[in-house]
């Protein structure tokens, strides 16, 4: 009898391991994309204009000059990186091409990924931790173009005009998501400078 009772309880005990087993094995756990690490690392470089990223020169123009990213950004189809030039101090941009497609709910899903993986970042440098932050523009296919521009929620030194954007965009027959990092001329209500 014995015998029975721990043949019947190894038996329980086998049922409840292999049914426990297979229930975690189709678990799905939520998948984390390597993008939002990749944009810390453009945004930490930021403030050096982007020097640790620059690839090799792909056009130069009277007031800007194109290098290609060295890095390759997660999902990014190509990326560049524009430096400006001024007599102040030169500006900078980088912008990353996410997706190229002819469908307007495909560029819609994709723009709204974006967003939803950008906003509410946090940024930790030396001179401080800042979130980006701001509101999604809603696309419509009629309306062409939509951009959620998101900035610091926090004054830190370095980082006060640095904006990023998530754009789509209709252009020759093809809707374009971008994620676009440039420094911020001035405020809306401020004015620009005058020469006499």
């Amino acid at each position: 009898m014995l015998r029975t009772v721990k043949a019947a309880a190894l038996f329980v005990v086998c049922i409840f391991f292999s049914t426990h087993s297979r229930s975690q094995s189709s678990l799905k756990l939520p998948t984390v994309s390597p993008l939002p690490g990749d944009i810390k690392m453009l945004v930490a470089d930021y403030p050096s204009r982007f020097s640790n990223v620059i690839g090799d020169e792909i056009a130069k123009n009277p007031q800007s000059t194109d290098y290609n990213c060295s890095v390759k950004i997660t999902g990014a189809e190509n990326s560049v990186i524009t430096l400006y030039s001024s007599a102040t101090g030169g500006k900078c941009s980088w912008a990353g091409e996410m997706l190229v497609t002819e469908n307007f709910n495909e560029a819609k899903k994709k723009y709204k990924t974006l967003y939803t993986q950008l906003n509410n970042i946090q940024v930790t440098d030396a001179a401080g931790s800042f979130h980006f932050k701001g509101k999604y523009d809603e696309p419509t296919e009629a309306k062409k173009f939509a951009g959620s521009v998101l900035s610091p929620d926090k004054t830190v030194p370095g980082f006060t005009m640095l904006r990023m954007e998530v754009s789509l965009q209709y252009e020759l027959l093809e809707w374009k998501v971008k994620i676009l990092l440039y420094d911020k001329e001035r405020e809306d209500n401020e004015r620009g400078k005058t020469t006499e």
